[in-house]
C-alpha cells in the first residue's frame, strides 16, 4: 500500500514503532485515536502524521527521538534519514531515505507490493483489506 502525502509529512516505519514506542504499535493507535483519519494514517508498513510548518515538524521529530529513535544518521559523509523521514509534498524527501520510495503524491516501503493508497478518506474496505495483509504477517 502507499501512504498519501499532505503539506509536511512524518513517516515512520511501524516496525520501529514496534521497537521504540512504549507498547508498541497497539498503544500508538490508542493513544493517538483522535488524530487517525485526521493527521494521522497507516498501511501494513508505515505511519504518516504531519505538519504544516517546519516548526511543528521539528517538534514532532524531537519527541520521536526522546523515545529513542534516530532521526538523522550519516553515511559515506551524506546525511540521511534512519527511523523516520520527512517528506514534502512538493520537495520529496527532505534527506536521502533507504527504506521509503516517493512516486506522485504518495510513499510507500521499499518492501511493499500493493497498490491501494491510504489517507485520511480511506473507506472501510480499504482498511479491511489493510487488516487482511496485516494479519498474514
Amino acid at each position: 500500500m502507499a501512504v498519501e502525502l499532505e503539506y509536511i509529512s512524518l513517516i515512520i516505519p511501524i516496525s520501529k514503532i514496534e521497537e521504540h514506542y512504549p507498547g508498541g504499535f497497539k498503544q500508538y493507535k490508542t493513544d493517538n485515536a483522535d488524530s487517525i483519519k485526521r493527521r494521522i494514517w497507516y498501511d501494513q508498513y508505515l505511519v504518516r502524521d504531519g505538519a504544516m510548518n517546519g516548526m511543528d515538524m521539528e517538534m514532532m521529530i524531537r519527541e520521536w527521538e526522546m523515545m529513542g529513535f534516530t532521526s538523522i544518521t550519516q553515511e559515506d559523509g551524506q546525511q540521511q534519514w534512519k527511523d523516520l523521514c520527512v517528506v514534502d509534498f512538493f520537495g520529496g524527501m527532505t534527506l536521502p531515505c533507504k527504506w521509503l520510495k516517493k512516486k506522485k503524491n504518495t510513499v510507500f516501503h521499499i518492501h511493499d507490493k500493493t497498490n491501494i493508497v491510504i489517507n485520511r478518506n480511506s473507506t472501510k474496505k480499504q482498511m479491511n483489506e489493510l487488516a487482511s495483509l496485516s494479519n498474514r504477517h
